[in-house]
């Protein structure tokens, strides 16, 4: 449902899945990463090096984040990946 209504590369879906895996895996901290990478599949809305992130953590509120990153699809997974373990660090304080 979140998918049709906001797309798979959104806020909504990142937050639902972050939120989902500590369901899931009786976690309490998870990370969740959507985005386009390319060289495809960008589009006017949502051009490639869209990446949305969620940090879901037990006793919080989940938080996304939104980055246009630049770059060719392996700078962009690169960079992605170096912002997900930055939010995870920032949110383990």
């Amino acid at each position: 449902e979140l998918i049709e209504k906001h797309g798979a590369v959104s806020a909504e879906v990142a937050k639902s899945m972050a939120e989902g895996a500590m369901r899931q895996f009786a976690a309490d901290i998870s990370l969740s990463v959507t985005g386009i990478a390319g060289p495809d599949g960008g589009s006017p809305d949502k051009p490639v090096g869209t990446v949305f992130f969620a940090v879901a953590m037990k006793g919080h509120d989940t938080n996304s984040r939104h980055l246009d990153l630049p770059g060719n699809r392996s700078y962009i997974r690169s960079r992605a990946t170096a912002v997900a373990m930055h939010l995870i660090k920032r949110a383990l304080g």
